[in-house]
């Protein structure tokens, strides 16, 4: 075989993407020019072998939509001699998916005026491909504008007594290899009563 004649090159380094993004495209280096009888084939793997990416048989592999989960990609250089056939393969480029699976948060409380509510409680856990952290925040104007609380870091969150009534929700953070992905939980509302007064009876008085 002239497998020797072929080079199949260096593939662009690993990117790492938020579930939804469309990875950069990937080049290779070093590797032998198509040309006559020479041609290529990217192919990609999950877990176990590669397969052939059917209709990919570009010098770069450009991504027509994001991979749901984590590949691996190389590209093949096939040099055709007669009935001869030889191939050669470029290094793996991998795009690694953080995905994020935010949780639910609940529940909704009414409190009375000077009542501390309940702990804001992880009623199903946030699950991601990365490391997973917490920001909470909160909105006193139905959503319209919301407040980080800088002290509230983890899976559940304890407010202390509201004044008014208020909306929470949790920022579910996933870091894998440096990238940042993020997103929403559901809102709940602690909504508080007005506070009443018990009044003031009337004067004493005196009665034979």
């Amino acid at each position: 075989c002239i497998r020797d004649r072929i080079n199949g090159g260096t593939a662009s380094a690993d990117q790492t993407i938020c579930a939804g993004e469309v990875p950069n495209s990937i080049s290779v280096s070093n590797g032998t020019a198509a040309g006559p009888n020479i041609t290529y084939q990217w192919q990609s793997a999950t877990t176990g072998n590669f397969t052939n990416i059917s209709g990919e048989t570009n010098a770069t592999y450009s991504f027509s939509a994001a991979p749901a989960v984590t590949t691996r990609y190389r590209r093949q250089t096939v040099i055709t001699n007669n009935a001869t056939v030889c191939f050669q393969y470029s290094t793996v480029s991998t795009v690694f998916v953080n995905t994020l699976n935010t949780g639910v948060i609940g529940n909704n409380q009414d409190v009375c005026a000077g009542q501390a509510p309940s702990t804001l409680v992880n009623i199903s856990n946030t699950t991601a491909a990365g490391n997973i952290t917490y920001s909470w925040e909160s909105s006193t104007d139905n959503g319209a504008n919301w407040n980080v609380i800088a002290s509230a870091t983890g899976a559940t969150y304890t407010p202390g007594v509201l004044g008014v009534s208020t909306r929470f929700r949790r920022l579910d953070i996933t870091t894998l290899n440096a990238k940042v992905c993020s997103d929403y939980t559901n809102e709940v509302t602690i909504n508080v009563a007005g506070a009443i007064s018990g009044g003031e009876g009337s004067a004493d008085q005196a009665v034979c």
